[in-house]
């Protein structure tokens, strides 16, 4: 499974030149060797769980790209307090947009994250069983 993500990654990156285009074609290799190991030790549904296991990476880029949007907002906080021409006034713009860049980066990382687990994780380890929950029900209390 881990050859043919990397793969995947490769041939994705190596499209968008992000790396130099001509690894596309041993991505393409690694992809023709790894889904037929993938498929032998899992059937058609380890391939299915090979797009799946994509889709949960690029879930977690998505959380390191909020990190990366709170940098770049701590950045501008900085070079615009800077800019002003008066003191009082630029310490007074770098610190109130710092302070609502601290209150974003307290719920929104965290907000994803949990959402994350949630769906994707509880899916994937969680297996209910027992009573269902009810607790407005007599007699359950114990």
């Amino acid at each position: 499974m881990m050859l043919a993500l990397a793969s995947i990654i490769v041939i994705l990156l190596a499209v968008v030149a992000v790396i130099p285009a001509l690894l596309v074609a041993p991505g393409i290799v690694l992809l023709v060797i790894g889904l037929p190991l993938v498929m032998y030790g899992g059937g058609i549904a380890g391939a299915i769980e090979v797009m799946s296991t994509f889709t949960n990476v690029l879930s977690y880029a998505r959380l390191m790209a909020i990190g990366m949007a709170s940098v770049v907002l701590a950045l501008v906080a900085n070079e615009l307090g800077s800019s002003m021409g008066i003191l009082f006034v630029g310490i007074l713009v770098a610190v109130l947009l710092h302070g609502v860049n601290v209150v974003l980066c307290m719920f929104s990382p965290s907000i994803q994250a949990l959402r994350l687990h949630i769906v994707e994780f509880y899916s994937k380890f969680y297996e209910g069983g027992g009573r269902p929950y009810d607790p407005f029900k007599r007699g359950t209390a114990k």
